[in-house]
C-alpha cells in the first residue's frame, strides 16, 4: 500500500521530498481523508513550480519556432526547407 501511495504522489507531479509531508498517511489512501494545510501548501507550491517550467519551455519553443519561420519550418509540420537552409536561417536569426 505504501509503495502504491508514493507512486500516486509521484504520478501527480510531486517529488520524493514533497511526499515526505504525507508520511503519516502513506499506509492508506491519501485522497480518502481531509487534506492537511501543509499537504495542500506543498502541492500548490509544486504546481507553481511546474507552471513556471511549462511557461519557460513554451517561451523557448516560441523563440525557436520564430527563428525557424524564415526557413519555412513550422512547429507542427516537417521541415519544408532542406536542413542546411533551416540551419542557415536559424544562424542568421541568432547572430
Amino acid at each position: 500500500m505504501r509503495v502504491r501511495t508514493i507512486r500516486q504522489l509521484l504520478d501527480v507531479g510531486l517529488t520524493l521530498d514533497d511526499a515526505r509531508v504525507f508520511l503519516p498517511c502513506l499506509d492508506g489512501d491519501v485522497t480518502a481523508g481531509p487534506a492537511s494545510e501543509k499537504g495542500l501548501r506543498v502541492a500548490a507550491d509544486r504546481l507553481a513550480v511546474l507552471e513556471a517550467r511549462i511557461a519557460a519551455q513554451v517561451a523557448v519553443r516560441d523563440r525557436l519556432a520564430t527563428a525557424l519561420r524564415p526557413a519555412g519550418v513550422s512547429a507542427h509540420a516537417p521541415a519544408a526547407a532542406p536542413p542546411h537552409q533551416a540551419t542557415a536561417a536559424l544562424a542568421r536569426t541568432v547572430a
